[in-house]
């Protein structure tokens, strides 16, 4: 047998333990970056949609309070039925109740004194949000009409609108006029 090497036939080379450790420490890296962004990206679209979700809750509530105090200010004798309607369908469970204590009360006042109310609102904006409960404020204006004042009387009004909301949805949960 002959000693010698043979030329025809290239030594095989093993990579170096430096190399590996290299190429192990590059993959290692670029995978916590790539699960770093990923969990990033997660937390920021989870924040986006938080975001979304508070800025369809400050519309809706405000929605629905201007909803409820158009049917407040926008009654007659001839809509009085439906304005309770109105006003007990966009309500909570204990703002109803006092609602309807009052629904006769209210329906007999307005057919009694010929009562032809206008409104709109001239404006309306969230003061608070805080989980399911919302207050806004709102002005409304519109005009009067009764027996006792034949011509129609310019009104403004104000009011707090306090909301909870129950099952996706905002209702009133008290009223009040405000100076």
């Amino acid at each position: 047998m002959d000693d010698t090497p043979d030329l025809a036939t290239p030594a095989v080379s093993r990579p170096s333990r430096r190399v590996i450790q290299v190429d192990t420490l590059a993959s290692i890296g670029l995978i916590a970056v790539l699960v770093t962004l990923v969990v990033t990206g997660v937390g920021q679209g989870r924040q986006m949609r938080r975001d979304a979700d508070v800025r369809a809750d400050r519309s809706a509530a405000v929605k629905a309070a201007r909803s409820e105090v158009l049917a407040l200010t926008q009654v007659s004798t001839s809509t009085s039925d439906e304005a309770i309607r109105k006003l007990i369908a966009g309500a909570t469970d204990d703002f109803q109740a006092q609602l309807q204590d009052q629904a006769e009360t209210f329906r007999a006042a307005v057919s009694q004194s010929k009562v032809t109310s206008t409104g709109s609102i001239a404006a309306a904006g969230l003061t608070s949000l805080e989980g399911a409960k919302a207050t806004v404020l709102v002005a409304a204006s519109g005009t009067v009409k009764n027996t006792k004042a034949t011509q129609a009387a310019p009104r403004t009004y104000r009011m707090t609108v306090r909301l909870e909301k129950v099952k996706d949805r905002w209702l009133v949960a008290g009223l009040e006029f405000v100076a």
